[in-house]
């Protein structure tokens, strides 16, 4: 068996794990920094091989790292919940070392970039009645300098009661009107012919350099942004400070998960991009913003792009994108995983619903999916709003949450009678039907519990 390689920080999750029924074995760091890690079992052999490798970029001799946790749980598995405890326990470990606060995913609307601007701006307004909280705004392609220009939006997202999230580019030059070109020093550099330089070819008109380093570029068109660079970092700031004042309330950042192992080797010594990250990071939550990244980083919020012809079937396995909020943008994507399934494990994939307010499908069924979907949306709304931040754990009819704010019960199957033994100060409040309906609840038990119910569970104020 092989894992292959995958980065703690950029396309796979922040630990290593490794299950047996005499013990669980977890590596995870103790704080951000860009590694890699890869497992292997070759046929018969009784172990694991795990190799972990730290990029410090390029430092002089002698060099340290940051710190790596190796923890052993003796005995076997308790179900999923021992791995989901892992994620949720490393996002909120590394938010606490770098001081910012940590953001949930939420209920998220969108629409296609094929509609217009009047589709765009009436499907806002009524993704803000269902009760969406979050707008993701597929602007691809945009300039990193055109952030501030989408006021419009921004100002209609905001007035329907959601948090913008714009599509724009982290860590690259994307768009017409690149201001970026005037400052090759605020580039990657890679030597000529480097194992590190992996352009497919350099376009004519792009920045280059003739010292023996050129410039990185993604996929050989888009230049890749030094994000250590101080006067970079100024730049950007001043760009968050004028997208803010026109309404900008989230973002999301392409490529970012990538990002946080670029080094750029004309400069000596020179850090990996996760370094530049940290300053960048704590400007974000000077604004009080949630960020989505694309890849798996547990300093922002894990917004990988979701392509169900490209992955391996995720049905039956949700509990791995616990606290996830997956970017999705091709027909019938946000539609792969069932909702009320992600709900569970507190993940919300983009909901693409401007076909359906538009009244047409792009594939049939869609609107009896939006439909279904819509009916969930208000619910898992409060419950955001009331729980803040959950801890998830599956139970034998779907999964619990519970925070110190609050707790809910997501019900998967049928149950006749289950009787709770509720934590001091929480006690029953509603239980959210499948066709939507909402009842008041009391006491201690729970009985017909119908499969795609929610059941919210209040914590009274001392």
């Amino acid at each position: 068996g092989d894992t292959y390689e995958w980065g703690w920080f950029g396309s796979g999750q922040p630990f290593s794990y490794v299950a047996a029924p005499n013990g669980v074995f977890v590596e995870f760091p103790d704080k951000p920094m860009s590694a890699s890690c890869r497992q292997t079992r070759k046929q018969d052999d009784a172990a694991i091989a795990e190799a972990i490798c730290i990029n410090v970029g390029a430092q002089p001799a002698p060099c340290s790292t940051k710190g790596v946790w190796h923890v052993f749980s003796p005995g076997p598995e308790q179900g999923n919940n021992t791995y989901i405890a892992w994620p949720q326990f490393v996002r909120k470990h590394i938010v606490s070392k770098i001081g910012t606060k940590q953001h949930s995913p939420l209920p998220t609307a969108t629409h296609l970039n094929s509609s217009s601007e009047e589709e765009q701006l009436s499907t806002i307004e009524a993704a803000g009645k269902s009760g969406f909280m979050r707008y993701a705004m597929p602007i691809c392609p945009s300039a990193i300098e055109s952030i501030p220009t989408w006021g419009k939006f921004y100002d209609a997202i905001g007035k329907s009661g959601m948090t913008t999230w714009p599509w724009t580019a982290g860590d690259y030059t994307h768009g017409s009107s690149e201001k970026l070109f005037g400052h090759n020093d605020w580039f990657i550099h890679v030597p000529k012919g480097s194992a590190a330089h992996r352009i497919a070819e350099i376009k004519p008109g792009n920045p280059i350099e003739d010292n023996g380093f050129e410039i990185y570029q993604y996929g050989g068109h888009y230049p890749v942004v030094d994000l250590t660079n101080p006067d970079f970092q100024k730049w950007y700031a001043k760009i968050l400070d004028e997208a803010c004042a026109n309404g900008l309330t989230g973002i999301y950042l392409d490529m970012y998960g990538k990002a946080s192992g670029n080094v750029n080797y004309l400069k000596f010594p020179a850090s990996p991009g996760i370094e530049g990250m940290l300053n960048i990071a704590r400007e974000f939550d000077r604004h009080g913003m949630p960020v989505g990244v694309e890849g798996e980083n547990p300093m922002f919020l894990d917004t990988f792009w979701f392509r169900e012809r490209l992955y391996a079937p995720h049905a039956g396995k949700e509990f791995a994108l616990v606290g996830m909020q997956p970017r999705t943008d091709e027909k019938g994507d946000g539609f792969a995983l069932d909702f009320f399934r992600m709900a569970m494990y507190n993940c919300y994939m983009y909901t693409q619903i401007d076909g359906y307010i538009q009244g047409f499908e792009r594939f049939p069924g869609e609107s009896r999916m939006v439909e279904r979907i819509l009916r969930l949306v208000p619910t898992c709304s409060m419950l955001a709003r009331k729980i803040g931040i959950p801890q998830v754990r599956e139970t034998p009819f779907g999964t619990s949450w519970i925070s110190q704010t609050g707790a809910a019960l997501f019900f998967w199957h049928n149950v006749e009678e289950l009787e709770l033994a509720l934590p001091r100060g929480y006690v029953l409040k509603t239980m959210t039907k499948p066709d939507g309906s909402v009842m008041e609840l009391s006491g201690k038990v729970l009985k017909n519990v119908s499969g795609d119910s929610i059941v919210y569970i209040e914590k009274k104020q001392d």
